[in-house]
């Protein structure tokens, strides 16, 4: 689906090239091996992204990765660190402000 916007719109696709290339030289992403590409014995998943241009800033173009994307039964997000909420919730400041 990626390829198929890119291939419709040049500029886009030199864009998104062009900060793919940045990501790798700043150490970021790294270029996969030709021998990972096509493994299929399942140990292998590419995490799923695609450019978000805002009309209001025709010169900025930035990624957007899909860390909910599910690979089996979990996603990158199941396996972040989860914390606990440290925000007061709007109930109890409301009613501490009222005392």
């Amino acid at each position: 689906m990626l390829r198929k916007r890119l291939d419709k719109d040049e500029d886009l696709k030199e864009i998104y090239v062009g900060e793919i290339h940045k990501l790798v030289e700043m150490g970021y992403a790294e270029v996969v091996p030709n021998k990972d590409i096509n493994r299929a014995d399942g140990k292998v998943w590419y995490l799923p992204h695609h450019p978000v241009h805002n009309p209001k800033k025709p010169d900025k173009t930035r990624f957007v990765f899909d860390c909910g994307a599910k690979f089996g039964e979990s996603s990158l997000n199941d396996h972040v660190c989860q914390v606990q909420d440290l925000a007061n919730k709007l109930v109890g400041v409301l009613l501490r402000f009222r005392e």
